[in-house]
């Protein structure tokens, strides 16, 4: 399950773009919802569900407490156990966010499984540790080289909760997935909506990327990272979490590996397909 929303520091958010791929997502309408999260996916549009997520796309547009609870608030009742990666952005510590998942969790407002909270940063494994010797400037330099809310090819800092226990941070890099980037810079897009699309359909669809980028990996790695949380992070690994030495990177490297033979043999396309014959059909909607 996944609710974003439409563009508001950028040309495309991720309502943009699932919608540019032809899936109809505004649908505010529970029993439709129940039909589409029987696919296996969903994405909602946060509008359709949300009124106070309409303030943060106001002009002046401006950060609000939105940014930090609308991501938090996934529409899943706390029968449902709650596995999740969370993406936060230089404002934010992915640690304040993890404490807050197992505080949630505590209190029994949400059934939390696995939650991994992802700041992608602008530095290496090495670069990280040597400006972070230093606790009290840790946080400082974590905002100075933010730079995605996903996984990074350079590194990315990694905050890891179960249920109500805080499990640490970590660095990951595309080594752990199994990955070995060529140059970190190539999967760099424009902020255009031809290039971003362009590029989208490369990693999707396997289309023929003439800039010969490694779209295909970079998506696996992050797809592979969910996939761990929720099939591959088993009791034998959170002794690894409380040791300090963090996620066991042959397991990621096999979920990763798991996505991206989904890739390269079609069927995340084909499913992709399916979602958008179904999501015209529950709705309603029909079009060539």
């Amino acid at each position: 399950a996944k609710h974003g929303s439409y563009s508001n520091t950028s040309v495309f958010g991720s309502t943009e773009t699932i919608e540019k791929l032809g899936v109809i997502v505004d649908i505010p309408d529970r029993d439709v919802q129940d039909k589409l999260a029987a696919s296996g996916f969903n994405f909602t549009d946060a509008h359709a569900w949300k009124t106070i997520h309409d303030l943060s796309h106001e002009l002046p547009r401006r950060e609000t407490v939105n940014h930090v609870i609308g991501p938090m608030t996934p529409p899943v009742s706390p029968i449902t156990r709650l596995d999740k990666v969370i993406g936060v952005n230089e404002k934010m510590h992915p640690e304040t966010i993890a404490h807050a998942y197992a505080r949630l969790h505590k209190e029994g407002i949400y059934n939390v499984g696995n939650v991994a909270v992802v700041c992608g940063l602008n530095c290496t494994h090495s670069e990280y540790i040597e400006a972070t010797l230093d606790p009290e400037k840790a946080r400082a330099f974590v905002r100075s080289v933010a730079i995605l809310g996903e996984l990074s090819t350079f590194s990315t800092l990694v905050s890891f909760t179960t249920g109500s226990e805080f499990l640490g941070n970590f660095i990951l890099v595309p080594a752990d997935f199994g990955f070995r980037s060529r140059n970190p810079t190539s999967v760099f897009v424009a902020n255009d909506e031809r290039e971003i699309m362009a590029a989208n359909h490369a990693a999707l669809c396997m289309t023929k990327d003439p800039a010969g980028r490694q779209l295909d990996e970079y998506l696996a790695m992050n797809a592979g990272l969910a996939l761990y949380l929720a099939n591959g992070m088993m009791d034998d690994d959170l002794e690894r979490f409380r040791a300090g030495r963090g996620p066991n990177s042959e397991k990621l490297a096999h979920c990763a590996g798991v996505c991206l033979k989904a890739l390269r043999e079609n069927r995340v396309a084909t499913f992709l397909e399916s979602q958008v014959r179904l999501t015209r059909n529950v709705s309603g909607r029909f079009s060539t």
